[in-house]
């Protein structure tokens, strides 16, 4: 018996550690009968849309690599998931024994960042890699492969956790903890009697702040009727190795910035005990039809 664990992901020439990564084959069946028979006499495959998903806590690297838009995949520029061998009475395998899955068509999108409180957890990135078929690959969008060397090594890597939210470029709501929905809707579809989809795009993009605050009074300053968004940023606070953070005017930061969008309440908690009460906001974040919805700068001070 074969034992694997996770290992990284690469696009194109960027390779990304790996936090978590998973592959749903989505397959339909087509379980069938006739003639009155009590069990099925047919049994094939219907459907195939493979879906890939893949987190890093180097958001650095994957947000300069990817960015907030949908990545393209090519036979060029494939991605690949790593599944690390494991050695029976041992550790890491140190041979090209490793598991491989190439996906040479295909877009990958951001789903959501999630930085937490300072703590033990770190920020991360999630992303979808939404499979197509290209014609080639032996028939099938995601391509098994075994007995492979591991992608290379990474450099710039470096870890994060929540840094300061600002609204209207004033108010500062002493954020517990903060998350970026990037709200893609991909649109897939196959043609010519495919099982596999064979044209993916994004419908839709619609990003949402959430992040939530001990401080009450914000409640009052945002307000249940919702507060006008001119200008919505945040931050990932970046952890210095050795040491914890590094100081707010060293460029090594990421700074999220959108120009238009709406402050809202969500929620307020209390409950008995030793944890305080908070209210929780979300920001829908929208186009002020001049500027990017969204944009990133992944080496920027905190101010």
């Amino acid at each position: 018996m074969d034992i694997y664990t996770l290992y990284a992901a690469t696009f194109g020439a960027t390779t990304l550690p790996a936090k978590e990564e998973s592959i749903d084959y989505t397959t339909q069946e087509i379980i069938d009968g006739n003639s009155g028979s009590i069990v099925p006499t047919w049994a094939s495959i219907g459907r195939a849309q493979p879906q890939a998903s893949f987190t890093t806590a180097s958001c650095k690297l994957a947000l300069a690599a990817i960015g907030v838009n949908a990545l393209a995949l090519t036979s060029g520029a494939p991605g690949r998931l790593y599944f690390r061998a494991k050695i029976n009475l041992g550790g890491n395998a140190t041979t090209s024994v490793n598991q491989r899955r190439t996906i040479s068509s295909g877009l990958v999108v951001p789903v959501r960042i999630t930085a937490p409180e300072p703590g033990p957890d770190s920020a991360q990135v999630q992303y979808d890699i939404h499979t197509i078929w290209d014609g080639t690959g032996g028939g099938a969008p995601v391509v098994v492969e075994q007995n492979q060397a591991l992608a290379g090594s990474w450099t710039g890597d470096r870890l994060f956790a929540a840094g300061p939210v600002k609204l209207n470029g004033s108010i500062d709501p002493k954020i517990i903890s903060w998350s970026l929905d990037f709200g893609f809707r991909i649109f897939k579809a196959g043609d010519s009697g495919t099982i596999h989809d064979t044209w993916a795009g994004i419908m839709r993009m619609e990003p949402r702040l959430t992040f939530a605050s001990y401080d009450l009074d914000y409640v009052r300053q945002i307000g249940w009727q919702g507060l006008p968004l001119t200008s919505v940023v945040a931050y990932l606070r970046a952890r210095k190795s050795g040491s914890s953070f590094e100081t707010d005017a060293t460029a090594a930061h990421i700074k999220f910035t959108a120009t238009s969008g709406v402050g809202i309440i969500t929620r307020e908690t209390a409950s008995h005990g030793d944890t305080p009460a908070r209210a929780e906001f979300t920001v829908p974040v929208v186009s002020d039809g001049s500027n990017a919805i969204l944009a990133i700068d992944t080496a920027s001070t905190i101010s």
